[in-house]
């Protein structure tokens, strides 16, 4: 599963609508299809970008990175 789908899944199973606006991450452009779904994760603190600043969304999520989301998730952490 790649970080885009975790992001876009975990949101649709919280609830919540995707956030409009801007993008933190180089890599994502506003005008991206799931771009509202990446951001709205990541100022949940579900997901996190890269030191580059990137969220690079086409590669696979990491099990730390799976463990970390289903932790906030299970905590009701929600944007």
């Amino acid at each position: 599963m790649t970080r885009l789908c975790a992001s876009l899944h975990s949101r649709r199973a919280a609830g919540t609508a995707p956030l409009t606006g801007t993008s933190s991450f180089a890599d994502v452009p506003q005008g991206h299809w799931a771009a509202g779904y990446i951001e709205a994760a990541h100022k949940a603190g579900w997901l996190r970008g890269y030191p580059d600043g990137r969220f690079y969304p086409d590669r696979p999520i990491t099990r730390a990175e799976w463990a970390s989301l289903l932790v906030a998730f299970a905590e009701g952490r929600n944007a």
